[in-house]
């Protein structure tokens, strides 16, 4: 494991810690709502096509307001990761800006906060009604369902 990779892990290990993921229920509702995103967006494929006209890229379908949006909390969390628009292609660097985008937005939020802020504006997303049908979809998804049907 390089430098470049080291650091990596400790920012998404800082994000989740201090973005109140101490628990590991919380941790594991993140990563499960990845998986679940992950299998909404691109079938868990690791290189699918570009989605939304070519603007969506990778496993993730991320944009490339998001890939700046994500740079932007990284700067003002003082944090070196920096994320480059090929990144959206990378499964591990496409997990990365969706574990920082929705600590940062989100940070007491769960699955469905997250899904919905990933489907729409990381603000606005998981309020808007436009998102719930994607949550409706993501949640289905046997990683997170079986998740949620534990869930108090």
């Amino acid at each position: 494991m390089g430098k470049r990779e080291i650091m990596l892990a400790v920012v998404v290990y800082l994000v989740l810690a201090l973005g109140g993921l101490a628990r590991g229920d919380v941790a594991e509702a993140l990563g499960r709502t990845w998986a679940a995103v992950w299998m909404a967006e691109s079938g868990c494929r690791v290189d699918p096509p570009a989605g939304d006209g070519g603007k969506a890229v990778g496993p993730l379908q991320i944009w490339r307001c998001r890939v700046d949006d994500v740079n932007r909390i990284c700067r003002l969390r003082g944090w070196p990761s920096r994320y480059t628009y090929q990144d959206r292609r990378d499964v591990r660097r496409s997990k990365e800006m969706f574990v920082i985008s929705c600590m940062h937005y989100h940070p007491d939020g769960g699955p469905e906060q997250w899904a919905r802020h990933w489907n729409g504006h990381p603000v606005r997303g998981p309020k808007h009604e436009s998102t719930l049908g994607y949550w409706r979809k993501v949640r289905q998804f046997p990683a997170l369902a079986s998740f949620l049907a534990e869930s108090p």
